[in-house]
């Protein structure tokens, strides 16, 4: 488990999919970037089952207050096999905890845990155009922005742009 002041980043439980499938299920309530697709439960407990959502120090991490609630969740993934890198995408699942500081101190726990944990140069993450809360996020762990990816994603009908932002191992704030 990552310890932090507001938030805990830790491995998914058992007793957490019920929470996780009840906030998942509501694509309104994930905002306006977060990808809108659907997992069925039955799938998303054997994946749970199989892996735990975790293989080989890479895939989903829970977020959960200091009462132990689920607030949201961080994906961490390869983004390509000739990268040195591991990309980040993120979510508070709860829209009333939105805005608290629980997202920046999360990435922040989990990049410095990444770095510690692999032979990587860089954390990457990706940013879709108008999405400000997000963006304070990456710049306040320390993400520096490398430039805007043209309609290089779908959401809700249309092709948007998203931002690439990395921050690499010498950067890394303290």
């Amino acid at each position: 488990m990552l310890r932090g002041k507001l938030v805990d980043v830790r491995l998914f439980r058992e007793n957490d999919l019920d929470d996780l499938a009840r906030l998942w299920q509501d694509v309104r309530a994930r905002g306006d970037y977060y990808p809108l697709g659907l997992t069925s439960e039955v799938v998303r407990r054997r994946e749970y089952f199989e892996t735990g959502y975790w293989q080989d120090g890479l895939g989903r991490m829970a977020i959960v207050d200091k009462d132990g609630h689920l607030q949201g969740q961080l994906l961490c993934f390869k983004p390509s096999s000739y990268l040195s890198a591991i990309e980040l995408a993120y979510i508070i699942l709860n829209p009333d905890s939105r805005g608290k500081g629980y997202m920046t101190e999360a990435v922040r726990l989990l990049t410095d845990y990444l770095f510690e944990l692999h032979n990587v140069n860089r954390i990457q993450l990706t940013v879709m155009a108008g999405n400000e809360g997000s963006r304070r996020v990456a710049e306040k762990c320390g993400f520096k922005s490398e430039g805007v990816l043209r309609q290089a994603f779908f959401q809700k009908g249309r092709f948007v742009d998203i931002e690439l932002f990395s921050l690499v191992r010498d950067e890394q704030p303290m």
